[in-house]
């Protein structure tokens, strides 16, 4: 858990962004199908939340369901086929619905980057600074904005990433060391343009840091990020197909 104050605020509300595995078997019918029973499955999941009063206000959740569905047997396209045209007979767009966040994004696009020095220190209020946040938006701007096949592309992995880095990702794949990073973000980054970033909200606390504790002498962080990315699917790619 990375949390941190709400800035727009003064009634403490505060910010909780939680990194989730959950380990489930599927015993009852769900939206997907027929129980499955024996299956078991372990997915990951992500959750930024606003917090008032002791209770969550306002979140953003992202969860790997098409790794769910794929392990409890189910066909992925099948799935989203059925749910699109369910959407369709009841009048409702998900293209259209997500238009507004699309043209967000598009217009908080920063087309240059300017390389910056790694985050040493930050506050024990979870509250980013311009530097943290101008990180954050660096980092993504590289791993994603820049060509798949530029030498800034994989300039970025190897500024930001301790060669030994091990990249937990969608459909249940972990990769290890920069190498593996590049080789991912280059099968991903293959079949899509106009990729857009906006950083949305940023965390950043002391690593291992305990309230009433001064923070690590190396100046260690935990860092979480939220962020929104729109491309056009416009290539073919090993990982999101023609």
């Amino acid at each position: 858990v990375v949390w941190s104050r709400d800035g727009s605020n003064n009634d403490m509300s505060y910010y909780s962004s939680h990194l989730i595995t959950s380990r489930m078997t599927n015993d009852g019918d769900s939206e997907w199908g027929p129980a499955t029973n024996i299956r078991a499955t372990r997915i990951r999941t992500i959750a930024d939340c606003v917090c008032r009063d002791n209770k969550i206000v306002e979140e953003w959740l992202m969860r790997d369901n098409a790794f769910l569905v794929e392990t409890l047997g189910f066909s992925v396209e099948t799935i989203a086929k059925t749910q699109a045209l369910a959407d369709f007979e009841r009048g409702w767009s998900l293209v259209e619905f997500l238009e507004p966040e699309r043209n967000r994004v598009k217009k908080n696009r920063k087309d240059v980057y300017p390389l910056c020095d790694p985050i040493r220190v930050c506050g024990t209020d979870g509250a980013a600074d311009a530097n943290t946040t101008s990180f954050a938006q660096v980092l993504l701007g590289y791993l994603w904005q820049t060509p798949y096949d530029s030498s800034s592309s994989r300039l970025g992995v190897s500024v930001f990433y301790d060669t030994r880095v091990t990249a937990h990702l969608p459909h249940g794949r972990d990769v290890y060391g920069t190498l593996e990073l590049t080789e991912f973000l280059s099968m991903y980054k293959m079949g899509l343009s106009e990729i857009a970033i906006s950083v949305d909200h940023v965390a950043c606390i002391p690593y291992l840091w305990e309230p009433g504790s001064s923070p690590r002498e190396n100046g260690a962080v935990d860092l979480a990020v939220r962020w929104t990315m729109t491309a056009k699917h416009t290539g073919d790619s090993d990982l999101l197909g023609p």
